[in-house]
């Protein structure tokens, strides 16, 4: 291939033998891909709704484990 400047640039990770996609064979591979990509983005969503609500869980006991600060400063 180095001598023919012509020669087509292979393909990797092809194999010769594989036959080029058909039209529903590429469209039912688009459509795997988009499905995967839909749930992982779907599942990083859900972590973060999951950590928020975590967190204001959190924020809240924070919260209610403090003493009030109007009642604590009352004799000002």
């Amino acid at each position: 291939m180095a001598d023919d400047p012509d020669a087509a640039p292979s393909q990797a990770g092809l194999d010769a033998d594989t036959p080029p996609r058909t039209a529903p064979d590429h469209a039912a591979h688009a459509r795997a891909v988009k499905a995967e990509k839909h749930a992982h983005r779907k599942e990083v969503h859900d972590s973060g709704v999951q950590q928020a609500a975590y967190l204001r869980s959190c924020k809240h006991l924070s919260r209610s484990n403090r003493p009030n600060r109007k009642t604590q400063n009352s004799s000002w």
